[in-house]
């Protein structure tokens, strides 16, 4: 218990220079990465594509950036996680 509460008291608080740096981050990627490089595989009309893949992006990072902070809880619930990466993987 302590080596847990220990190990989730070292994470260091993120600034807000680190926050937007994130967020450029990702969006570079979306832009260069995402829309460039697998821009075809995206089966969304126009405005769409760029609606659900900002949605998905962001929100990944944010559920990371929560997970980082303990706001999720210590474990993430392998149903729950199995859950996600259905939703997001999808079937053909």
């Amino acid at each position: 218990m302590y080596v847990r509460t220990y190990i989730r008291n070292t994470f260091l608080p993120l600034t807000h220079t680190q926050v937007v740096a994130l967020f450029c981050t990702l969006l570079g990627l979306e832009g260069r990465v995402i829309f460039y490089s697998f821009g075809q595989y995206i089966k969304l009309t126009a405005p769409w594509n760029w609606v659900a893949v900002t949605v998905a992006l962001y929100g990944s990072a944010l559920v990371g950036l929560a997970h980082h902070f303990g706001v999720l809880g210590g474990t993430i619930d392998i149903t729950a996680a199995g859950i996600m990466f259905v939703c997001v993987h999808g079937h053909e």
